[in-house]
C-alpha cells in the first residue's frame, strides 16, 4: 500500500510541476494561454483531482494500518531477563521427586516463600519452576514485516520536466515542421522602389519513438496472498523503472544532438561569464533572432563544482545552484536543470524551446493463465527526445 501510495503522490507532483511550468512559460512571455496550453492544464487537473481522491483513501487505509501495528507492538511480551555467566560450575541436575518429595514439602516450601521470604524456598522455587519462552513455540509466534516497502528508486524526470513534460506523440513516426528562413523586410529608400522580398522556407525534423516495456509472470498464489499487494508493488516498480530508461535516453540523446561546442578555460567567475556570453551569440544567432539563452541542462559533477565557486571579497557563492535532481536555482539568470543520467561532464546551454520529449504510454497490461494458474503483467511506453533546432544549443567542455 505505501509503494502505491508513493506512485500516487508523485505523479500527482509531476502533474503539478508540468502545469507550473506551462503557467511560468506563458507568465515569462507576457502572453495568455494557447488553446492548446489549455486544453493540457484541464486534462492534467483533471488527472490530478482523481489521483487527490485515491491518495486520500490510500492514506486513511495506511494511517489505519500503522494504528494497528502500534497497538500490536504495544502488546508484545518482554523478552525473559538474561542470566550472567560467571563462570562457576553448573549446578547438578535438578531432581524434583528428591527435592520436593510430598506434598506436604511442597506447601511448607510455598509457606517459606510467600510468608517467611526464606531465600533458599525461593532459590528452590525458582529452579522447580519451568520457563516457557517464544523458542518453545515458534509455530505461535508470526513474523510481522512492519512499516511501509523500502524502494530506493525514484521516478522523477528532471530533464524531461524541464522541458514542460513530454508532448502526447500521435504516431510512432512523425515530422514536426522547422521554419529555416524567414521573410525580410528591409527600409524602401523611395516611393514606388521595390521594397525587400524573401520567401519563408520550412523544412522538417523526423521523430521516431523508441518502445520501452518488460514484463514479469507471477502466481495467482503470489498474488492473493502477498502483503502488502504484490502487484501494486511491482506496478510500482514497472512505473519507476520505465521513468529512469526514457529520462536516461533522453540525455543521451540531447547530448549526442548538440554539434555547437565551446569551453570553459577554467572555473572562475570570469570564465564561466566569457562562455555565457559566447554561447549567448551563438545560440541567438548573427541577428539576435535565432534563439535565446535561457536554460543550463548540467550533470551533478559539473554542478558541485560551479556551487563551489565563491566570492574572493564576500565569501559568499557566486551561483544559486542547489544540488538537488530537478529544476531549481539559477546560472548567472538561466534556469538550472541538474540530471544524475546526464554523462558526468555534461554542460550543456540553449534555449529550451528547441527542444522537445515526445511520448505515448501503453501503460499496464495484464493476461491471465489459467492453464498453470499464473498472471501475466507488463507496462510499456513509447518515447523520443526531439532537438528541433540543434543551432539553439551549445555544449561546454568542463575542466
Amino acid at each position: 500500500m505505501g509503494v502505491y501510495l508513493e506512485r500516487l503522490r508523485s505523479e500527482f507532483d509531476e502533474i503539478t510541476d508540468s502545469i507550473d511550468s506551462v503557467l511560468e512559460r506563458a507568465a515569462e512571455a507576457g502572453r495568455d494561454l494557447t488553446d492548446e496550453e489549455n486544453a493540457q492544464i484541464e486534462r492534467e487537473d483533471a488527472r490530478r483531482d482523481h489521483l487527490q481522491k485515491a491518495i486520500d483513501t490510500q492514506a486513511a487505509l495506511l494511517d489505519r494500518s500503522a494504528k494497528v501495528s502500534a497497538r500490536l507492538d504495544g502488546m508484545r511480551t518482554p523478552a525473559p531477563r538474561s542470566r550472567v555467566d560467571t563462570g562457576a560450575q553448573p549446578e547438578p541436575q535438578f531432581d524434583l521427586a528428591r527435592e520436593i518429595p510430598s506434598p506436604g514439602a511442597w506447601a511448607s516450601m510455598m509457606n517459606r516463600v510467600w510468608v517467611r521470604k526464606d531465600p533458599a524456598a525461593v532459590a528452590l522455587l525458582e529452579r522447580a519452576t519451568a520457563h516457557q519462552t517464544t523458542a518453545d513455540n515458534p509455530g505461535l509466534i508470526p513474523y510481522p514485516l512492519v512499516g511501509p516497502l523500502v524502494d530506493r528508486m525514484r521516478e522523477k524526470r528532471p530533464l524531461i520536466m524541464s522541458l514542460g513534460g513530454s508532448k502526447q506523440a500521435p504516431a510512432p513516426k512523425f515530422d514536426r515542421p522547422v521554419v529555416t528562413q524567414q521573410v525580410d523586410v528591409g527600409v524602401q529608400a523611395n516611393e514606388k522602389d521595390l521594397t525587400a522580398s524573401r520567401k519563408m522556407l520550412v523544412d522538417t525534423v523526423s521523430v521516431t519513438l523508441a518502445t520501452y516495456a518488460g514484463h514479469v509472470n507471477l502466481s495467482r498464489q503470489d498474488l492473493r496472498w502477498s502483503s502488502p499487494s504484490l502487484l501494486d508493488i511491482i506496478y510500482g516498480s514497472f512505473v519507476k523503472v520505465y521513468a529512469r530508461r526514457s529520462d536516461k535516453a533522453a540525455c543521451a540523446q540531447f547530448s549526442a544532438a548538440v554539434t555547437q561546442t565551446d569551453s570553459l578555460v577554467g572555473l572562475t567567475q570570469g570564465d564561466v561569464d566569457d562562455v555565457l556570453g559566447t554561447t549567448g551569440s551563438t545560440v541567438s544567432g548573427a541577428d539576435g533572432d535565432n534563439g535565446e539563452l535561457n536554460h543550463a541542462w548540467m550533470s551533478r559533477d559539473v554542478a558541485v563544482d560551479l556551487a563551489k565557486l565563491r566570492n574572493a571579497t564576500t565569501g559568499n557563492k557566486l551561483y544559486n545552484i542547489p544540488l538537488v535532481n530537478g529544476t531549481s536555482g539559477d546560472l548567472d539568470g538561466l534556469a538550472v536543470t541538474i540530471d544524475d543520467r546526464f554523462a558526468p561532464g555534461t554542460l550543456i546551454l540553449g534555449d529550451d524551446t528547441l527542444v522537445e520529449h515526445w511520448e505515448d504510454l501503453e501503460g499496464f497490461l495484464s493476461v491471465a493463465e489459467p492453464d498453470v494458474l499464473g498472471q501475466m503483467v507488463g507496462y510499456a511506453g513509447y518515447a523520443s527526445l526531439c532537438v528541433v533546432d540543434p543551432t539553439g544549443f551549445v555544449k561546454v567542455t568542463v575542466p
